[in-house]
């Protein structure tokens, strides 16, 4: 079990590229890449399919005439596989693929002439310098949840791990690079756990918040 904590900053942007569109929604993962044949050059039209049969996922694309394909919001599992097939060449196959919360895998298939089926068993992992990937993110690995001492055992507790995240004050919420932590938002396993009146993780006590009360006051008019 690993826990991906992914950090998103609202950004306004027009983008037009079909590579940028792949970029991992929070919570979500994707996978793009560009189709080359033996020489080389990009591979339009080329017919791709992602796909994830334990899922039940199956996304039927097309390279643009750049050769790109993008898909966006994949759930994080493993057992991923992207197929090519492009009249005149061997198909091309990519299976065992595992995606991380916040991932986005670029995998690039160079294309043979139809002689052969090319069938590589891999496991996807994100490189070390990731050129794709703009959020901040971290992942907590299965060592780090056994071993680390947290208050209450709690997932959100792990987030702190990250870099420029802190304890919001007294309130107990969490601060991504200064910003207030009431603008949070929480998926777990993909699903959206966020008590939107305090913007923290949902069922978090509120035990260390410090009572807020207003003054009553009787007025005659």
């Amino acid at each position: 079990m690993r826990i991906r904590l992914a950090v998103s900053v609202p950004t306004i942007l027009c983008l037009s590229s079909v590579m940028a569109s792949a970029q991992a929604v929070a919570g979500l993962a994707g996978i793009n890449g560009i189709v080359t044949d033996p020489a080389g050059k990009t591979v339009p039209n080329a017919a791709v399919v992602v796909s994830n049969p334990a899922r039940g996922i199956e996304r039927n694309l097309q390279t643009n005439e750049a050769g790109a394909f993008a898909a966006a919001a994949l759930p994080a599992a493993t057992g991923y596989e992207v197929t090519v097939n492009v009249p005149g060449f061997a198909q091309y196959a990519v299976r065992n693929i595992q995606l991380n919360v916040g991932q986005t895998l670029a995998i690039n298939p160079v294309l043979e002439i139809a002689s052969s089926t090319i069938q590589t068993d891999v496991v996807g992992t994100a490189p070390v310098l990731n050129e794709n990937q703009t959020e901040l993110s971290q992942i907590v690995n299965q060592v780090q949840i056994d071993a680390l001492p947290i208050n209450g055992r709690r997932v959100d507790s792990f987030v702190l791990l990250s870099p420029a995240t802190t304890s919001d004050g007294t309130f107990g919420q969490i601060s991504f690079r200064g910003v207030p932590g009431n603008g949070n938002t929480f998926l777990t396993d993909g699903n959206d756990t966020t008590n939107q009146y305090y913007g923290e993780n949902a069922a978090r006590t509120a035990s260390s918040r410090k009572s807020r009360r207003t003054p009553c006051r009787n007025s005659r008019f």
